[in-house]
């Protein structure tokens, strides 16, 4: 391996001395008058420079630094508003069309009640209300069933598709009936929205 070349840096410096001393030995032999064009031409030339090149380029930097920011915050709020779009979509999708308002939510009910051989003794008339473009309908059943009965019809009711929420139950021992035997009263809900986000 070579050794590292050594720096004389008191050379250097010498050198530097030499330079400065033969420039002010030739302004004072010739005067500052002698060198006024070229410096007043270096002025103008450096004043030009900061005012045409400079100046302009400067601008145009900090003006596109802040269309670059604005960008990345427009984008970000892009990904932001299709992120939260599509979870929307996907939640519409797990609903009711509004081509099913008039009967789906009974007769899912009352199909979900056959399955599991139960017979409700009171099936009062579905009701709805209308919110904002979404729709809220309710149904109500009453039965007397045995308790696991009971579990596994609200469970098939809350993991069927289109969603179906049980809003309210009520499971109590039935009196002087036979062990395990309960009444059950359940209110379920389901939302409709009016207009999809596709459409």
């Amino acid at each position: 391996m070579s050794p590292m070349p050594q720096i004389d840096f008191l050379q250097m410096i010498r050198t530097i001395q030499e330079d400065v001393s033969l420039v002010v030995s030739v302004f004072r032999e010739k005067g500052v008058g002698h060198f006024g064009r070229p410096i007043v031409v270096g002025v103008m030339l450096v004043f030009a420079s900061y005012n045409i090149i400079y100046i302009p380029a400067k601008k145009k930097s900090a003006s596109l630094n802040a269309l670059i920011k604005t960008a990345q915050s427009v984008s970000q709020y892009a990904e932001d508003y299709r992120a939260r779009r599509d979870r929307l979509a996907w939640a519409y999708t797990q609903l009711p069309r509004i081509e099913d308002r008039e009967e789906w939510l009974f007769k899912s009910l009352v199909e979900s009640l056959k399955a599991e051989n139960i017979v409700a003794q009171k099936l009062p008339p579905m009701t709805e209300n209308e919110l904002g473009g979404l729709i809220t309908q309710q149904a109500t059943m009453n039965s007397t069933v045995k308790f696991m009965e009971a579990i596994r019809w609200l469970n098939r009711i809350e993991s069927g598709r289109p969603l179906i929420h049980v809003n309210s139950v009520s499971i109590v021992k039935k009196q002087g009936a036979v062990i395990g035997t309960t009444d059950v009263n359940c209110e379920i809900t389901t939302i409709i929205p009016k207009k999809r986000l596709d459409q």
